[in-house]
């Protein structure tokens, strides 16, 4: 443990693995690790028992279900609660929040997919396969025209394109990128749907490497050799047709008579207006060669090819074209015309011919259905049974009275159902304002009877109708025995039985708990002065601290007080009362905590265990109507009540159940400090969340 360094911090570039139940937490895998030479892929053995960093707080503000494969820089540091001697498989040993956590710059990391060579002109060709949901900013590894492997991008999704295979892979297009990029990379900021192709025998260690079977591209603007890398176009055809009419149009170099020639269109393009390097130049007029159709679809290219045809220049050359081929031509278009309804006349007596012969299979199926029932209603055993049968069921009917055809009653059926759908309806409706109208009864009653018990009290007090001392001390059945009664040798027993006991006493209650967590929460009670039991509305934590005080016998001997706390309460008159300057008495409160605390004023019974149960005590800031007690977790001498001098008894201990949600206050970082949280699961098969105990 000499070497154990609680403040470790690492930088590392890591993936989302997803969330918990609790959507603020949730786990990050890295993968790499920024270092002074660059980054190199994470040592898997520094990241025990899991191999994963846990965000323990604000997972869902930072990650988006969208991010699967999207890398993040992320700061951690060792986790307060590793401990290399108690840690399992499902502990992370790093921990990190979501301010610690931010977006990799793009290309910082990037995936490398391997593929075909693209060729922009089979957008197919253009396609790769992933494991996961990718990011943009990635590379492509595929065999080079020379039979060379290599590395091609930064290239980006075409989102549209993405779709999930039965298999679960992901399908998508890829284009080239179309946003400035700086670094080495500028030289594709100049060439529009370009990307940078590297040799891969020239790259150096530690560019490409692989983790866990996929392979990333790291420290690229060091290791990449730009210096003998060359551009590939990645343009479609509709971006090279509208490039092509630009240029033309610019340099205005084709004439009326050289647009007939498709191929004289293309070689007039210009070298010198242009700022593509040759290469580039050269591949696109043979992709133009190659789409002659959709060079004609350009825009204004077609009415200037129409113009040359009404000139008289058009008319004659087209007149001299026909007059020479007039045989050929006709001869062309009648074979064509006669192909053409060859074509049409098979298809429409290929589908008359399909439709009438699933109408003769439909016709023979009736035919031979027919026919096996005029065989069975001309067997005489058949036909004397239908007719017996139907005489009885006549019979049946007007004995029974039933007047209803089938559709009649179908109908009446529904009719029935409506009504009782809309009974059910209004049913569920009282119900719900019943339950309600008794609700707010019980509310008013609880209500009442309280402000009844005050107004009884200071009625007495005006009256002079005042208590005496000993009716403010409670009637305490003090333990004829304790643990110190107990001979050494038979002290581990003892407590190890008393442990039992009341692990008993939860489940016959229905509550499965082991051993070890009832230990906890009696440590939890012993050491502390206040313990905090939290968790979710309905998770059992009143209901636990009542059952812990029934099986120590508490509630049998009045050592037990249970104060629901209100809201609004603002000092500590609310939860032990008073001294009455009027009446000089104490009035004390009306949930019998100071008459507890009275009673064990004696120094023979101060040492005595007895619990008061702050119900909801998050209502109200505890540190306001808790103040007389939160100076005592330190100093027990500083306690004080409202005008009587009292002492606060060694065996005194607080319960408290605070809510997690949205309508209760927060609890202080000066009450956490003097206060164990436990929290309190709602499921009948454990008692503890064992993550959640600080």
């Amino acid at each position: 443990m000499s070497d154990y360094n609680p403040r470790e911090k690492r930088i590392v570039y890591c993936v989302p693995l997803g969330q918990l139940v609790d959507p603020d937490y949730g786990f990050v895998k890295p993968l790499f690790e920024k270092t002074a030479s660059g980054l190199i892929p994470v040592d898997k053995s520094s990241f025990p028992n899991n191999g994963k960093i846990h965000v323990t707080q604000g997972y869902n503000r930072v990650f988006t279900p969208s991010d699967e494969m999207k890398f993040f820089r992320v700061e951690t540091n060792v986790s307060t609660n590793w401990n290399p001697e108690t840690a399992h498989d499902g502990l992370s040993k790093y921990a990190t929040y979501n301010k610690n956590i931010e977006a990799a710059k793009y290309l910082e990391v990037s995936q490398v997919f391997i593929t075909e060579y693209p060729d922009p002109s089979r957008p197919a060709s253009m396609n790769c396969i992933s494991s996961g949901k990718p990011a943009d900013g990635f590379f492509i590894l595929c065999d080079g025209p020379k039979n060379f492997k290599v590395l091609i991008g930064p290239l980006d999704i075409v989102k549209e394109s993405q779709r999930v295979s039965e298999n679960g892979l992901y399908n998508f297009q890829y284009k080239a990128v179309d946003r400035p990029i700086g670094g080495n990379f500028t030289p594709i900021n100049k060439v529009p749907h370009s990307a940078m192709v590297f040799e891969v025998d020239l790259m150096p260690d530690g560019a490409l490497v692989e983790v866990d079977g996929d392979q990333y591209l790291v420290n690229h603007q060091e290791l990449l050799p730009f210096s003998t890398s060359t551009l590939i176009d990645l343009s479609s055809d509709d971006h090279i047709i509208k490039w092509a009419q630009k240029t033309l149009r610019i340099s205005k170099k084709a004439s009326q008579a050289e647009l007939i020639n498709l191929k004289s269109i293309v070689d007039k393009i210009p070298e010198e207006s242009s700022e593509l390097p040759i290469q580039i130049l050269e591949d696109r007029r043979a992709r133009l060669r190659a789409i002659p159709e959709k060079l004609l679809k350009m825009d204004g290219l077609g009415q200037i090819f129409s113009d040359f045809i009404n000139s008289d220049e058009g008319q004659k050359l087209l007149e001299n074209h026909i007059e020479a081929n007039r045989t050929g031509l006709l001869e062309k278009y009648h074979f064509n015309e006669l192909e053409k309804i060859r074509e049409k006349t098979k298809r429409e007596v290929d589908e008359l011919t399909e439709e009438k012969r699933a109408e003769l299979d439909l016709i023979n199926e009736k035919i031979l259905e027919s026919s096996n029932q005029l065989e069975s209603l001309q067997d005489p055993e058949v036909s004397q049974n239908l007719k017996q049968a139907e005489i009885e069921l006549k019979k049946i009917r007007e004995e029974k009275n039933i007047i209803y055809s089938i559709s009649e009653l179908e109908i009446q059926k529904k009719l029935i159902e409506t009504d009782l759908g809309e009974l059910n309806v209004r049913h569920s409706k009282a119900k719900t304002f019943l339950d309600e109208l008794q609700a707010n009864i019980n509310k008013s009653q609880d209500t009442h009877k309280l402000k009844l018990i005050e107004l009884k009290m200071e009625l007495e007090a005006l009256s002079g109708n005042v208590v005496s001392d000993d009716d403010l001390k409670a009637k305490v059945k003090l333990d004829a025995i304790s643990f110190e009664d107990q001979p050494i040798a038979d002290l581990k027993s003892a407590k190890i039985n008393v442990i039992k006991s009341i692990r008993s006493s939860f489940q016959l209650k229905g509550r499965v708990v082991d051993f070890n967590e009832i230990a906890v929460i009696l440590t939890c009670i012993m050491q502390s002065l206040i313990l905090t039991l939290a968790g979710k509305p309905g998770s059992g934590k009143t209901s636990t601290a009542f059952e812990l005080a029934q099986s120590l016998g508490l509630l049998s001997r009045n050592k037990f007080v249970h104060i629901q706390v209100q809201r609004g309460w603002t000092s500590d008159r609310d939860i032990i009362g008073f001294y009455n300057k009027l009446t000089r008495v104490y009035d004390a409160d009306r949930f019998g905590l100071y008459k507890l605390i009275n009673a064990f004023q004696e120094d023979d019974l101060e040492d005595q265990l007895s619990v008061a149960l702050l119900d909801e005590a998050n209502l109200s800031p505890i540190e306001h109507y808790w103040s007389g007690f939160m100076g005592a977790c330190d100093n027990p001498t500083s306690f004080s009540t409202q005008g009587k001098s009292l002492k606060l008894p060694d065996g005194l201990r607080f319960i408290a159940t605070v809510n997690y949600d949205r309508t209760t206050e927060p609890l202080s970082a000066r009450f956490l400090d003097r206060s164990p949280v436990i929290y309190i699961e709602n499921k009948k098969s454990a008692l503890l969340d064992e993550r959640k105990i600080t």
